[in-house]
């Protein structure tokens, strides 16, 4: 059901509570005494309208996608860069978040939506977000704590306003938009994956540790998946290197991304083992990976990607 049904549908319920209400507590007043005092407390249209704004103050089911622009300052000499967040809501509640900024860095972000209320059409409220670093940014490579504080608008499918905070030590404020879309149970089912996991393999420059991983479902089913990364000395920009990969041990779910794939990078008897553990939200899917790379420990990292719909059958 789309964000502008379910509004719908929440507004001609909220309208026949309140005239339900009404016409009960008429009926009662038409038994009562005539001499008899009203009791002190709520009037009856308030208690109508306290029950309304409790069915209408709750944030749309659906996959919110939210972009806050200049979020993210880059330096005194840089342009500041767009934070994306991944927001899922079930039963006007938020369930899980997570961001990523392709512009500023390749790293998954945590999100903390708690903060976030809901009044009317109005999203209001804190968002707490931890920075992950990548292998570049930031310099110091250590995470940076934001607190952003939001003020928008939602109509029907789209969210439009403003936000304000601290992005590590700097002030940032920027306007925000955003789309609301319904979480599709049976996405996962039929699709293709594609992620892209920072700083995996064990040996050479930074953009060389860096691999793809793409598989699809078919109907509910796991297809074989594929791997690649750049091994030539060109910075990240030559012709990928196909990797030997397994992908039957990854479950994807409406929620959530779990489970281990291997891979194994040519001419070497290394066999990598990949665990993964993500949340999903509508297309979007991030989470955080651990392994081994034969003996080798692997640095735990960060992963984000997206999900493509597919026919059923294909």
């Amino acid at each position: 059901m789309s964000g502008s049904a379910v509004w719908r549908m929440m507004s001609m319920l909220a309208t026949m509570l309140s005239v339900a209400v009404l016409a009960g507590c008429a009926s009662q007043g038409a038994a009562a005494k005539p001499a008899e005092k009203p009791r002190a407390g709520k009037s009856t249209s308030a208690k109508a309208a306290a029950v309304v704004a409790r069915i209408i103050a709750k944030p749309a089911d659906g996959a919110w996608a939210l972009v806050l622009e200049g979020a993210l300052p880059s330096g005194p000499s840089g342009q500041a860069k767009a934070l994306n967040v991944y927001l899922e809501c079930r039963d006007g509640k938020w369930r899980q978040a997570f961001g990523e900024s392709p512009a500023w860095n390749r790293a998954y972000h945590k999100v903390d939506a708690a903060g976030l209320k809901f009044e009317g059409s109005a999203l209001r409220g804190a968002l707490a977000v931890t920075l992950n670093p990548d292998s570049w940014v930031p310099p110091a490579g250590k995470p940076v704590a934001c607190t952003f504080d939001l003020d928008a608008k939602c109509d029907n499918q789209s969210v439009a306003g403003t936000f304000k905070g601290a992005c590590g030590t700097a002030a940032v404020t920027g306007p925000l938009s955003g789309t609301i879309t319904p979480v599709s149970d049976t996405l996962a089912k039929s699709c293709a994956v594609n992620l892209n996991l920072e700083d995996v393999l064990t040996f050479g420059q930074e953009w060389k540790r860096r691999i793809q991983l793409a598989w699809s479902v078919r109907d509910g089913k796991p297809q074989p998946g594929k791997a690649n990364a750049d091994l030539s000395a060109s910075g990240g920009r030559g012709t990928p290197t196909a990797l030997d990969a397994d992908t039957a041990g990854l479950a994807l779910t409406p929620e959530a991304l779990a489970g281990e794939f291997t891979f194994q990078v040519p001419d070497s008897k290394q066999v990598y083992r990949v665990r993964l553990s993500g949340i999903v939200v509508g297309t979007h899917v991030g989470g955080t990976f651990e392994g081994k790379g034969g003996d080798l420990v692997l640095k735990p990292g960060g992963f984000t990607g997206s999900i493509v719909p597919q026919a059923a059958g294909r």
